[in-house]
């Protein structure tokens, strides 16, 4: 058999094409219930491992090398399960993720998992993207290297009603970037809404949230968000941000950032250690609870510093709210 090969193998079964493409340089099209790739710098346009309801349940996508491209005007591909189950593993190599939204290891009534396992990577998109999911699991992980992630809102570890949204990035220098969609619901200008990176929300007040959760392993890494973001539950629901290296983190936020909780939830924050700094472009951040909920901001070790902007920060209560701000160690500044 010839491994250069756009196609080496094919079959066509009652839940979908299985492909087993070459070590070529392939462009993928065609949608497929399992499609095997050797090697290659690939370029996918189609499902993308993106389960497809009663025609593809299942939908599975292994990438063996290669700096690879995955690029979707579709939603609920690249590794998402849509009434079914989408699996996107990709073994090596610098890839770039692009969408517009639900994609990226998101889940609707379903199970989505994007696993990259090498590689600087990149993801994009617009909304609703890079591990999150509404009635279903939604999972991005990524195992290494110096990876960006950007979207415009609802994003990076985000579990909402019924949903459980994970992204998971164990090491590398990594960015995250989630703002830019829409003016906040607040009218401030200039700011943005955020609802992202280990974000928690419900539908206040049709139905209770689910659970979000952003994990960073290792790495020097930048967090930047709008309204509502990392590591926060709003309307009975969790989420969690924890950054488990011990480098210098930096983490920017706009309105609600950094563990809190809002309208009957829980929200936490949990950095490992480094000389972080904390900022804020409004207040209402690094530790607060309002109405009925519990925030808990903990960072471990390390000379930081915090800004809180206009007040309501720094370990903040309101409305039979509990929360608990804790710095464990090093030589701190307060603003």
């Amino acid at each position: 058999t010839d491994g250069d090969a756009a196609v080496i193998a094919r079959r066509d079964t009652p839940y979908g094409r299985i492909v087993i493409a070459g070590t070529g340089d392939n462009i993928h099209n065609e949608d497929c219930a399992a499609l095997y790739d050797l090697g290659g710098n690939d370029v996918c346009f189609n499902n993308q491992a993106g389960s497809i309801p009663a025609a593809v349940p299942t939908a599975i996508l292994v990438d063996f090398d290669g700096n690879d491209s995955y690029e979707s005007t579709d939603p609920l591909t690249q590794g998402s399960g849509n009434f079914g189950v989408g699996i996107l593993r990709d073994l090596a190599g610098d890839d770039t993720y692009i969408g517009i939204r639900e994609v990226q290891g998101t889940a609707f009534a379903g199970i989505g998992l994007l696993l990259d396992e090498a590689g600087n990577d990149t993801y994009r998109a617009i909304d609703t993207a890079q591990g999150v999911a509404f009635f279903g699991t939604g999972i991005l992980g990524d195992r290494s290297g110096n990876d960006r992630y950007e979207a415009h809102q609802a994003a990076q570890g985000v579990g909402s009603t019924g949903g459980i949204g994970i992204l998971s990035d164990l090491a590398g220098n990594d960015t995250y970037y989630c703002k830019g969609g829409q003016q906040t619901g607040y009218d401030t200008r200039g700011h943005y809404e955020g609802w992202s990176q280990g974000m928690g929300f419900g539908l206040r007040p049709y139905a209770s949230g689910g659970i979000g959760i952003l994990y960073d392993g290792a790495g020097a890494d930048r967090y930047e968000a709008g309204t509502f973001a990392q590591g926060g539950g709003y309307y009975y629901a969790f989420g969690i941000l924890a950054d488990d290296g011990d480098a210098d983190d930096s983490y920017l936020g706009t309105r609600y950032a950094q563990g809190f909780g809002v309208h009957q939830a829980v929200g936490a924050f949990v950095e490992a250690g480094g000389n972080d700094t904390y900022r804020t472009r409004h207040c209402v951040a690094q530790g607060l609870a309002w109405d009925e909920s519990v925030g808990l901001f903990l960072d471990e070790a390390g000379n930081d510093r915090y800004d809180g902007g206009e007040g309501f920060s720094l370990g903040a209560v309101s409305h039979n709210g509990l929360c608990f701000f804790l710095d464990r160690a090093g030589d701190d500044i307060y603003t």
